[in-house]
């Protein structure tokens, strides 16, 4: 490029002197670095006149809340001769705070001697302010979701310890010879509580996969055995509205594979109750096949068929929202919170699976779900159907018979629970007492370890986790790292009303061996007791 030598020369300090820019020169041949140049708009942004800056390190523009080690950063670059570009907050003549991002750069001559740093400074006052306003949004929002979460447990635990008792007591009674007006009463007030009780489970899971807290197990369980289980849960109320309950399970569906059963049975069990619930005649077909099986996993598909009402084309996008059904005509004749079908979805998409839905209005309905799993390690994943029928076989002869409080000493298992609530503790014992086993009873942590220093006899502690004088955290922990109990390894299992798995957690981690959710089912006591029953045996 040709220069006009003719040409007049650029007035450098009036174009430095007027930019929009904050600009200041500092001498680097000097120790303290002094400021020898600051144009007009330094001088405006921060008050000082050139008088006031020229001559001066700028450190006078520093205050009480200004980050030392940014301060820290400008020494460093200064005493390398190297640029950096830094956030500080400054301060003005007047005192009022600003931000400044900085872009600092040495200047050299032709011997490669610094001579100048030249800092070119932006307000950026707004920006941080604004970024400030969206970290404060989000602490409030995770404060908000910490409180919401904290009350759903609260209120979770002081609905679940009444349902306890309602759903404990019932069962108790059904489990006696009883008029059959009573039966009928009895079962009424079963089944309204069990609703109850499902609403809380979807409410709550509904929250914990808004906040990202739905957490899936990875542990091996059997499938078949599973889906036979479900299958005859919903039994009892197909016979009462004569519809048939049909289960397929293709020869390509291992029986034993690696996942998470609970969650899969809550899926299982929100579209089969929905097939059931909303079929007057006809049949409801569940089935499950493999496919895509490379010897280390495969995918399972789900699929249940009903010849139920149907849902309108026009209806369909609506199943997966929140709190929605197809109209609430449904809503009044069917009830439900319409949660479980966005529950399943969620839990599906989490295990890394899809789940459609085909279905024509008057013509019934066909739910299907995919979802991975993998097989057992070192584990025959064609198991021989035989095994299926075996191991049921020996799980009905090891069912323990129903007798009324045992001795010790005939008992089969000798249980001690810690619980405070008397009607919950009431309830517990009773179910312990009909299956056979010998109960002993206090109301707080302290009194349970006091029992395992005076008895070494017992298989088994239930242990509630809210007590006074002594949680049932703090008395596991001390149970664990006794030196007075000789059975300090006894299995410890919570019995909690608090259903929320980060606190499932903080049980496992203080060295409990499980968590049995309130309400406490016959059905859960019994599995737990055969465990055990065939370990004393081994």
């Amino acid at each position: 490029m040709n220069i006009d030598p003719k040409a007049p020369a650029i007035d450098w300090e009036y174009v430095v002197q007027n930019l929009k820019s904050s600009v200041t020169i500092a001498d680097a041949r000097k120790p303290d670095f002094p400021l020898v140049f600051v144009n007009g708009h330094f001088t405006d942004l921060t008050g000082y006149t050139r008088e006031e800056a020229v001559g001066y390190n700028c450190r006078f523009l520093q205050g009480e809340d200004t980050s030392p080690d940014t301060v820290q950063a400008f020494r460093d670059a200064l005493a390398k001769q190297e640029s950096v570009t830094l956030e500080i907050l400054n301060y003005r003549k007047d005192g009022s705070p600003f931000w400044n991002e900085v872009n600092l750069d040495p200047i050299f001559d032709q011997n490669g001697e610094c001579h100048y740093f030249v800092g070119i400074q932006f307000d950026i006052t707004k920006r941080k302010e604004a970024e400030l306003q969206v970290l404060q949004a989000k602490d409030e929002a995770e404060s908000a979701n910490v409180a919401k979460s904290r009350f759903l447990a609260n209120i979770s635990h002081e609905i679940r310890t009444p349902l306890n008792g309602i759903i404990g007591m019932t069962e108790l009674i059904l489990l006696n010879e009883v008029e059959e007006d009573l039966r009928d009463n009895m079962k009424i007030v079963q089944n309204s509580a069990e609703t109850l009780l499902t609403l809380i489970n979807d409410i709550l899971d509904f929250s914990k996969a808004e906040a990202g807290k739905m957490n899936l197990e990875s542990i091996e369980y059997n499938l078949h055995e599973l889906m036979d289980m479900t299958i005859k849960a919903h039994r009892p109320l197909t016979l009462e509205k004569k519809i048939a309950l049909n289960l397929h399970i293709d020869h390509s569906v291992p029986e034993r594979v690696f996942g998470d059963p609970h969650r899969l049975k809550q899926v299982l069990n929100n579209l089969i109750g929905n097939a059931v619930k909303f079929t007057r005649h006809g049949s409801v077909d569940v089935s499950v096949t493999g496919f895509e099986d490379n010897g280390e996993e495969l995918k399972l598909r789900f699929r249940v068929k009903d010849t139920g009402i149907g849902i309108a084309k026009k209806d369909q996008d609506k199943l997966f929202q929140s709190f929605s059904q197809v109209d609430d005509s449904q809503s009044r004749e069917f009830g439900g919170t319409g949660l479980g079908l966005v529950i399943s979805q969620q839990i599906v998409e989490l295990m890394q699976g899809t789940i459609t839905v085909d279905s024509e209005q008057g013509n019934g309905s066909s739910f299907e779900f995919t979802i991975p799993v993998r097989y057992p390690v070192m584990s025959d994943p064609r198991s021989d159907s035989s095994t299926l029928v075996k191991k049921l076989s020996e799980t009905v002869a090891l069912q323990p018979k129903v007798v009324d409080g045992p001795d010790k000493e005939s008992a089969r298992l000798s249980v001690l629970l810690a619980d405070d609530d008397r009607i919950s503790c009431l309830i517990t014992s009773r179910m312990l007492n009909k299956l056979g086993y010998y109960v002993d009873t206090v109301d707080n942590g302290l009194e349970a370890i006091r029992c395992l220093e005076q008895d070494d006899s017992y298989d088994l502690v239930l242990m509630d986790i809210q007590m006074p004088v002594m949680d049932g955290l703090e008395a596991t922990y001390a149970i664990r790292h006794s030196k007075t109990i000789t059975n300090k390894d006894i299995p410890i299992i919570a019995v909690t009303a608090n259903v929320f798995k980060d606190n499932h957690d903080h049980i496992i981690e203080a060295g409990m061996n499980g968590v049995m959710s309130k309400p406490v089912q016959m059905e859960r006591l019994m599995e737990l007791g055969q465990r055990l029953e065939k370990q004393k045996r081994l």
